[in-house]
């Protein structure tokens, strides 16, 4: 069962400074949010880079907050990172990384994180678009330092944008289109994307293919999850024996899915409302570009997040919740997260 004990609602429609609520309900969960009783706060923490993904972790016993900040619009002031928060009313740190070999070019995007056999991994997926490098590298956390353990890479690894670690070490990701930074893949929502699967030792696997844009993955014990950007859908696959999928099948409908992330039950998944303004704003980040976030419980649909103009944050590539009371929204470009938390 979820533990959330009160509405993680937020539906934010932004007019200047004046907020209006719409009020959705996830199941077990009856208390509404207003933000004009200021019963909910909104703040900008800043980052080094555009927090394109972010993932809930801990160091020691400590929960914190990984954060993958990459500088896309080769603005000075951005740098590409690995940042941490350890309290949400903190200021954001970048992570020292050590023993990198000299030649890696480090443009994160896609994280994960996974203690296995008591080891506690950050697994990062970096692009070096000039040598056609997108490897994933795992680092070992100690405290508020990466170490770099181990690079993974074959020819599999073509545009690979987000992953999902398992229990052992090994992982899937998503390449996001059959020919990184395709136009016409994405103009035309050709379906050129694929599912691969790595066993975190001797190699990978496609395990599935045809997939229009696909931006985020998630795995559990039985099921992997794969949102299908230019489809707008959200597609579910049974986990056979040795790690390969079953068939495709439809697990639900929203706009432009993103990004994945899970609090106890719920699963809660980013997405762009509109393609034609996301795209502007790919193009020139001064353009907004409004999102939507939903929270998936027992089968069912409950809107999260809703901005209606992409003024507050724009390109909402992913959402996690701090805890019951916190969601935190991560972006593509700009350079700040948003926390949304319940007073």
């Amino acid at each position: 069962m979820i533990s959330i004990s009160k509405n993680i609602i937020w539906c934010l429609i932004f007019f200047g400074f004046a907020f209006q609520t719409n009020y959705a309900q996830i199941p077990d969960v009856n208390t509404k949010y207003d933000f004009d009783t200021g019963e909910v706060q909104c703040n900008k923490i800043a980052v080094p880079g555009g927090p394109e993904d972010i993932v809930l972790g801990k160091i020691g016993e400590k929960s914190c907050l990984f954060i993958s900040c990459a500088n896309r619009t080769n603005d000075p002031g951005q740098s590409n990172e690995i940042a941490i928060l350890s309290d949400i009313d903190s200021v954001v740190k970048i992570m020292n990384r050590l023993y990198e070999p000299d030649s890696l070019f480090f443009r994160p995007h896609g994280i994960d994180f996974r203690i296995v056999n008591d080891t506690p991994f950050l697994y990062v997926i970096s692009h070096d678009d000039e040598r056609g490098f997108h490897p994933v590298i795992r680092y070992i956390i100690n405290g508020e330092t990466l170490v770099y353990d181990t690079l993974f890479f074959d020819a599999s690894f073509v545009s690979p944008n987000d992953l999902t670690v398992c229990g052992d070490g090994d992982f899937y990701f998503v390449n996001d289109a059959g020919k990184r930074g395709s136009k016409p893949e994405l103009f035309l929502m050709l379906k050129r994307g694929s599912v691969v699967y790595h066993d975190g030792n001797r190699g990978s696997v496609v395990v599935a293919s045809h997939l229009g844009m696909p931006a985020g993955i998630l795995a559990d014990l039985t099921h992997v999850y794969v949102s299908a950007a230019t489809e707008n859908r959200i597609y579910r696959y049974d986990k056979l024996q040795n790690n390969l999928l079953g068939k495709k099948e439809l697990f639900a409908r929203m706009p432009s899915p993103d990004n994945f992330s899970v609090y106890d039950s719920l699963m809660i998944v980013s997405g762009h409302k509109s393609k034609l303004k996301f795209i502007k704003h790919v193009n020139d980040p001064d353009n907004f570009s409004p999102s939507i976030v939903y929270g998936f419980l027992n089968n069912e649909k409950q809107l999260l997040f809703d901005e209606k103009t992409g003024e507050l944050i724009s390109g909402v590539s992913v959402a996690a919740m701090w805890d019951k009371d916190i969601i935190i929204l991560g972006q593509i470009f700009r350079p700040y997260i948003l926390t949304i938390v319940n007073k």
